[in-house]
């Protein structure tokens, strides 16, 4: 595995660089470096000392590029799935129900999502697949729904997605109805239960439109949310099922690459949020994964900032079959890194 440091840093750092190594900006220079490039050494010195005189450092952003060879990417069991996209407005902006009434005081985290997830779908890629908002709600489209209960991938559930003006409650909704029983019943016929995460996607399906609207008409609301005269797309929820996955203490987190947080800013003091931000390659107990093929970590990244819609939020993590779907489809607004499963220290 090969790492490329893409850093902006302040303009003050533009010395540290030879003529034309680095792009200048105004008040910033961005350059690329790669992980074993001495002068980060330099940097990360520079860096620290900037912290303590002033609060903030030198690195105004960051990422870091890693690059893997055929034979590491066919060894792995498992790696980080990252959105490299998010939209917006979040689910809470839109009407969802969050309880935040036993977060953590410390980071926050640990709210719960009481309501179905509802969004502006007219905000969703147009092109439909996966996405994530501001606020790290996961949502995939009707059809990426049917790819992934096809390819019986493991570790999620599927939930409905309402519009910010749809009343849509979801299966129990359609008990109170005979259309909506006529439904259960046939869902039940095909092997299904209003609870499995296949339900909502059978639901949605062509064949069931007719009797699913007038379920809703039966129920004095309207399913096919409209925008334009044109039905709006279908979207589910996205939501780890199962035990999350316990990171191992070698992984690193802290505020920037060149920046592990020695101050412990962004760590939670009761172990809910790790840091601000993971700096290494992640790596998780064997004994805590049991091989299903998405899952999400014990501890969270992130910081919720005063009057923000941002929260701390597990890594994701997703088995080498889940790799293999999101390929073959190729998803957008997402990559991976290798993750590493390890014994205890």
């Amino acid at each position: 595995m090969t790492e490329i440091f893409d850093l902006r840093l302040t303009s003050e750092a533009c010395h540290y660089f030879r003529p034309g190594e680095a792009s200048v900006y105004g008040g910033f220079c961005s350059v690329k470096l790669p992980g074993s490039d001495p002068r980060l050494t330099v940097i990360a010195e520079a860096e620290r000392q900037e912290w303590i005189r002033s609060g903030c450092g030198i690195v105004l952003g960051w990422s870091i590029e890693r690059h893997y060879s055929r034979g590491e990417i066919r060894s792995a069991e498992l790696f980080r799935l990252i959105p490299t996209s998010r939209f917006e407005p979040t689910g809470e902006e839109c009407g969802t129900e969050y309880d935040i009434t036993d977060v953590c005081p410390d980071c926050l985290a640990g709210r719960i999502q009481r309501s179905d997830l509802v969004l502006d779908l007219r905000k969703l890629p147009k092109r439909g697949g996966f996405a994530v908002s501001l606020g790290g709600e996961i949502v995939v489209s009707h059809e990426t729904a049917e790819q992934l209960i096809d390819a019986k991938l493991t570790g999620f559930g599927l939930k409905p997605v309402r519009h910010r003006t749809s009343k849509f409650t979801g299966p129990l909704q359609l008990e109170t109805v005979p259309a909506g029983r006529e439904l259960l019943a046939q869902a039940e016929g095909a092997g299904l239960s209003a609870h499995q995460a296949s339900f909502y996607v059978w639901l949605n399906r062509p064949e069931n439109a007719s009797v699913f609207d007038r379920a809703m008409s039966e129920a004095g609301v309207h399913h096919a949310a409209q925008t334009a005269g044109k039905p709006l797309p279908v979207w589910y929820q996205l939501v780890a099922e199962g035990a999350p996955v316990v990171i191992d203490g070698r992984t690193r987190f802290g505020i920037n690459p060149l920046n592990d947080d020695p101050a412990k800013q962004f760590r939670c003091a009761r172990g809910h949020t790790a840091g601000l931000s993971g700096l290494s390659e992640i790596s998780v107990l064997r004994s805590s994964w049991d091989g299903r093929d998405f899952c999400v970590t014990d501890r969270r990244v992130g910081y919720h900032p005063p009057d923000s819609l941002v929260y701390p939020e597990p890594l994701l993590l997703i088995s080498t079959r889940f790799r293999s779907f999101l390929e073959k489809h190729g998803a957008r607004g997402l990559r991976t890194e290798v993750a590493y499963l390890v014994s205890k220290e």
